[in-house]
């Protein structure tokens, strides 16, 4: 029986913006073949963080073919009252004949000095390695909203500039980082209230716990009390706009969203953080794969 031949060897490098298209028509070939080219490179484009050191590391033959990545997006954010410089990891996707060399990727990432660390979407076997690694995962819980109820009222909206006029200060800051015409995961905005004083809602569509009933996450309310008070117009919207049947939201972020007909359960998607500050800063979806 002949010995299959050695796979030409690969090095692990650093994703610069020139290596964004060939790297996004990697995760589309592997990963994601709904991804547009274009979502994919505005994904990693975003200028959370101006200074940013790379796009995450890949491994590329001698011939620039590549055989692997670990994709980064970075950010510098003001976290618990102090400005952090966050680095989401994204989209680990390595060729069977170079699984070896795949922990060199994430090693290379979070041996950079000065970031503190987030894995949004890890799977089980993600989980133990970077548990391993010494990531500590975040608290699981999710609240449960069914789109049932009374009709709602009040002023809903999802006009990008509709939005931007309707809030102020820091609420719009954040609309203004994240929005655009093209989303990595499809991440979608709403604004609910009064024309000018609105709740901006960021949300994703897609599936968890019943992959035959859709439903929406949650990653960011500007004003959870406006939320509850426009939430059955919301609802109303998630159900005929999105064909959503229900909404998750994390109770460690918004413990004050607790309608009725609501109930609490673990979010089988995993996620994980590490920092060189204790306590663990309060991590959410702001600034992250989820959103961009």
């Amino acid at each position: 029986m002949t010995p299959t031949p050695a796979p030409p060897p690969a090095q692990i490098k650093p994703i610069t913006d020139f290596d964004l298209s060939d790297a996004c028509d990697y995760i589309r070939a592997k990963q994601l073949p709904q991804l547009g080219n274009a979502a994919c490179i505005a994904a990693f484009r975003h200028h959370w963080d101006p200074e940013k050191p790379n796009n995450g590391f890949m491994l590329q033959t001698e011939a620039g073919r590549i055989v692997g990545l670990f994709g980064a997006l970075y950010a510098r954010r003001i976290i618990n009252g102090q400005e952090r410089r966050i680095c989401n990891v994204t989209t680990w996707v390595v060729d069977d004949a170079y699984r070896p060399q795949s922990l060199g990727l994430l090693q290379a990432i979070i041996a950079q000095p000065g970031y503190a660390f987030l894995n949004t979407s890890a799977n089980e076997t993600a989980e133990k390695v970077f548990t391993w690694l010494g990531f500590t995962r975040l608290d699981p819980q999710v609240r449960i909203i069914p789109h049932i109820g009374l009709p709602g009222w009040g002023y809903l909206t999802t006009d990008p500039d509709a939005i931007a006029r309707g809030l102020s200060d820091q609420a719009l800051e954040i609309f203004n980082a994240h929005r655009g015409k093209d989303s990595y995961l499809n991440c979608r905005h709403v604004g609910v209230g009064r024309r000018d004083n609105l709740c901006h809602v960021m949300y994703t569509r897609t599936g968890r716990f019943d992959v035959r009933l859709p439903c929406l996450v949650i990653h960011y309310v500007s004003d959870p009390a406006l939320f509850l008070r426009y939430l059955n117009r919301l609802k109303r919207h998630f159900l005929l706009r999105d064909r959503a049947a229900y909404s998750l939201i994390e109770t460690r972020l918004y413990p004050t969203i607790a309608p009725l007909l609501s109930r609490v359960a673990d979010d089988p998607i995993v996620k994980l953080a590490k920092s060189d500050v204790d306590p663990l800063p309060t991590f959410d979806n702001l600034y992250t794969e989820w959103v961009a």
